[in-house]
């Protein structure tokens, strides 16, 4: 065993080594094999496996971390859920933040997608799907990613993510310049040879940091305990109770007496919320601390709010996909706390997020699941089981844990044992057989990694799944080939694809959608969409429906059923809410005499996101759609879903070449989508600042002072009696606090990013560090030596005879007039008063254009001003170009993405906002 220090012979730079013995003690027996593997080298591809709790993520973060810091590109860190990224984002960024430019990227996080398109990061966290996303735009960043760490890497068994993730892999397996691989699983007990699809070395430990002591225990109170080293004996924990809630109340309070925490394990959210409420009734109510009552008060107004209160008064917590982010996040932290007692959770819990334990109880082995015809019941798996028992014991905090798995009868103790204590665990098994194989090709060949029937049969050929089902037991080479050729030949009736000899092409359309995982049937239904918004001119509420009858927006709300029929949902939409074009689909459908289920569906989910949109209070709508699955998180779910497919609706908009005025109106829809508000509110929103409801932000946006104090400038410097009757005191500095931060961050990492990729380029260093940080002159000179060192004519101008302009850049057309402008403070945007100077100035030159370039960035009213005079038809022209923008295209320049022809075009014809997003060549969003 060796200590931290001892890590600098693993090619460990010193500055991380010292962060490291900050916080790391002693490295466990699958962290010390990992290192001696070759985790830190940046070259080794390792498979770590081990059980829960062992420590194996550790092992990702000093990979990760080791080879963003020493080698200056990029590291990647992936994960199945958005929980886990946000807590190895908070993580990494508190520990590594002074070090690295550390971002994270998921379905609710995409203020940094810009940042990472461009390359200005070090270490970025990730959802799988959401990096898939990005290669589909920008396969050039597996390209600059030096390790890619891949957290629970089993789960290419799930059914949900797992043929997603082999998609991934595989794609990063045959690029030309492949990165480091650092899969982390949990112990299974069949891996198929994954280890050698991965090209890795196999790293596994069985040990456990805290010993597990796992047990059986029957409503009879008797308990079979296995040791591993003392084997199996019989106990009596509790005495005997009536039925299976009684026994977990009762072994619950047995633990709760010995001063233990514990998580209870429940198979569905109906259980969970039940056992929470029965478990709060059974405990006094003592309250809650100053510092969790701040944070619950703030939370939206909701009936979950008001049960978990009640539960959090008693030291219970409940935890399930039914509670928002902000929700969810509380429940964790007084539980690492130990405000809370006693956490009841869904299994799902047991993958999702780090909070150990030192007892846990599993109170079910089966759960009822969606059939063909009802419901059926299904056993858990034992891997699901394990991840649950191994929450069991703290490293660092406790000697061990214990797990208890509750049985119906004393008889049913030994078949539990046999089949999840000491059970196999379920091999490694690839989904990709189990999806529509249409589906399949069309995103390889939307994502460009194929282009013929033969190339996309030997990508196929090269996923875990032809390895272990393909070439075994699905007919081989000849049989995939063939299935390649019918998925082809449906894709190219959907018009979607198009075929030039042996050459397969996707529609500019068609590389959004299928680049974004988009299914081709749900890609069909908005491509015709698209045509008909362009045709007949559809409203928001036409637009909301075709986005909610793709099955990507997932299945809540339920339709309500009555005596066993579903309800007709057509009453709930009311004419001002369906306002509709003729011959829309949403008129056609509540035109009908008869629909369909998935009309039914379609008209229900349809519903609830207008209502999400509009910005209709929280609690009302779930009254809306009580007992149909409508919680406030599946509410925010649909929402975010449909915001994601409204945001690919937009680039496919845009690719098609449809008016700026239709892209602008799908993304501003999209945005009230994610966030349930106006687009305009979505720079706040987007802060996630604890505290600030969506009900505050709305009662900003209906101010009726008009002061817009939902704009980032005005927010800073309004006074404190502004906020009187909308905000607390307390609640603006937080606010505050947050948006000056964003704003010092984002330009942090932007400077950081912008000179490491000039130092790759060769680029001085100085040279951009001095349009971050000069000042007065000394930035107006920094801004013609940048220009001058690209190749771009540009001249100072001294006595500055004819106004404020600055430099002046000679252009074939004539001349442009460039102002400088900063701010005393980077987190204080340019106001338009200052900016319009400009077009007052250099009259007497009479130049084409003119441009102000300006520090960090311009306000509200700039911006929009701006904006105006590039929609108008006369002569006068502005182009806003922030300080950040600048920098990318100097950098541009010089990696040779753009010419200083190129570069010198912008200035002279760029009118409006200059964003990274809207520059030439930039990879788009998803």
């Amino acid at each position: 065993m060796f200590d931290v220090s001892g890590l600098s012979s693993y090619e460990a730079p010193a500055e991380l080594v010292s962060v490291w013995e900050q916080h790391i003690q002693t490295f466990t027996d699958i962290q010390e094999r990992a290192i001696r593997a070759g985790a830190l080298d940046g070259r080794t591809n390792l498979l770590v496996m081990a059980p829960t709790s062992s420590g194996k993520t550790l092992v990702g973060e000093l990979a990760a971390t080791t080879s963003a810091f020493a080698r200056r590109q990029h590291s990647i860190f992936i994960v199945p859920f958005r929980a886990l990224a946000d807590e190895h984002y908070e993580l990494f960024r508190e520990r590594y933040g002074h070090l690295l430019s550390v971002v994270i990227s998921t379905s609710d996080w995409t203020e940094f997608d810009t940042d990472i398109r461009a390359g200005n990061f070090n270490l970025a966290v990730m959802t799988y799907e959401k990096l898939m996303i990005f290669l589909a735009h920008q396969p050039d960043l597996i390209q600059r990613c030096t390790t890619l760490v891949v957290d629970e890497v089993q789960l290419l068994s799930d059914g949900t993510r797992g043929a997603k993730l082999e998609m991934l892999l595989t794609q990063v397996l045959v690029a030309d310049k492949r990165p480091q691989i650092v899969a982390l699983s949990a112990s299974v007990d069949g891996v198929n040879g994954l280890e050698t699809w991965l090209g890795a070395t196999m790293v596994s430990s069985s040990e456990r940091p805290v010993p597990l002591t796992q047990s059986v225990c029957s409503v009879s109170g008797s308990a079979e305990i296995l040791d591993r080293n003392e084997g199996t004996h019989t106990e009596v924990l509790i005495q005997a109770q009536n039925d299976r809630e009684e026994a977990i109340s009762a072994i619950t309070h047995r633990y709760l007496n010995e001063g233990k925490q514990i998580i209870l394990f429940r198979s569905t959210v109906r259980k969970v919320v039940e056992t929470a409420h029965r478990l709060r009734t059974e405990m006094p109510a003592i309250g809650i601390s100053q510092e969790v009552s701040e944070r619950f008060n703030a939370l939206d107004d909701s009936d979950a709010v008001n049960d978990l209160g009640l539960c959090l008064s008693s030291k219970v917590g409940y935890h399930t996909a039914d509670l928002t982010y902000p929700e969810r996040r509380l429940v964790e932290e007084a539980f690492r706390s130990g405000e809370v007692r006693v956490l009841v959770a869904t299994t799902t819990l047991a993958m999702g997020v780090n909070l150990p334990s030192d007892v846990v109880i599993v109170g079910d082995t089966t759960r009822h699941v969606p059939a063909k015809v009802g419901w059926s019941l299904q056993n858990i798996s034992v891997a699901e089981y394990r991840n649950a028992a191994g929450r069991a014991g703290r490293l660092g905090q406790s000697s061990a844990g214990f797990s208890v798995l509750i049985a119906e009868r004393d008889a049913e103790m030994g078949q539990l044992i046999n089949a999840y204590l000491l059970g196999h665990i379920e091999p490694i098994e690839s989904q990709i057989p189990k999806r529509p194989f249409t589906d399949v090709v069309f995103e390889v060949i939307c994502a460009g990694i194929a282009q013929t029937e033969d190339e996309l049969t030997n990508f196929l050929a090269s996923t875990f799944a032809y390895t272990t089902f393909y070439e075994t037991v699905g007919g081989g080479f000849e049989e995939l080939r063939r299935a390649v050729t019918e998925a082809v030949t449906y894709c190219i009736s959907s018009d979607l694809v198009f075929k030039e000899g042996t050459y397969l092409h996707p529609t500019p359309m068609a590389k959004i959608f299928g680049a974004a995982g988009i299914s081709i049937s749900s890609a069909s239904r908005l491509a015709a969409t698209l045509q008909q918004v362009e045709a007949t001119q559809l409203t928001d509420a036409d637009i909301v429906f075709d986005v909610a009858s793709c099955t990507e927006v997932g299945d809540r709300p339920w339709v309500r059923r009555r005596y066993g029929v579903d309800v007709d949902p057509r009453p709930q939409h009311s004419p001002a809410a369906s306002a509709t074009s003729p011959g829309s689909n949403l008129a056609v459908t509540l035109g009908r005499r008869a629909l369909t289920p998935d009309d039914r569906k379609s008209l229900i989910r349809a519903k609830c996101l207008l209502d999400w949109i509009a910005g209709k209070p929280q609690r009302a709508i779930s009254l809306d759609f009580q007992n149909m699955g409508a919680a406030a998180a599946r509410v925010r779910d649909l929402g975010k879903y449909a915001a994601w497919l409204l945001d690919t609706l937009a680039q496919a908009a845009e690719v098609r070449g449809a008016s700026e005025t239709l892209v602008d109106r799908l993304r501003a829809l999209a945005l009230a989508a994610r966030y349930g508000l106006s687009a305009e509110l979505a720079p706040l929103a987007r802060l996630r600042v604890a505290g600030i409801s969506r009900e505050h932000l709305l009662k900003l946006f209906t101010d009726p002072s008009g002061k817009r104090l939902y704009e980032l400038e005005a927010f800073l410097e309004a006074s404190d009696d502004d906020f009187e009757g909308l905000l607390t005191p307390a609640q603006v500095t937080r606010l505050r606090n947050a948006i000056t931060s964003e704003l010092e961050d984002s330009l942090r990492r932007k400077q950081a990013g912008h000179v490491a990729r000039s130092e790759q380029a060769g680029t001085p260093r100085k040279l951009v560090e001095d349009l971050y940080t000069a000042k007065g002159e000394g930035l107006e000179q920094a801004i013609t030596d940048a220009l001058n060192h690209i190749g771009v004519s540009a001249t100072r101008i001294m006595r500055q005879p004819h106004g404020e302009e600055d430099i002046r850049v000679t252009h074939p057309d004539g001349t442009v007039i460039i102002s400088v402008t900063a701010s005393q403070h980077d987190t204080r945007l340019i106001k338009w008063n200052k900016a319009k100077e400009i077009l007052g100035a250099g009259t007497g030159l009479n130049p084409i254009n003119y441009v102000c370039v300006g520090r960090p960035g311009f306000d509200s009213l700039a911006e929009r001003s701006a904006q105006n005079i590039a929609r108008e038809a006369g002569t006068r022209s502005i182009s806003l170009i922030p300080i950040p923008v600048l920098a990318e295209l100097i950098v541009r320049v010089d990696e040779g993405l753009e010419t200083p022809e190129q570069l010198a075009d912008l200035l002279a014809r760029h009118r409006g906002v200059m964003t990274i997003e809207s520059l030439p060549g930039t990879p788009q969003p998803k």
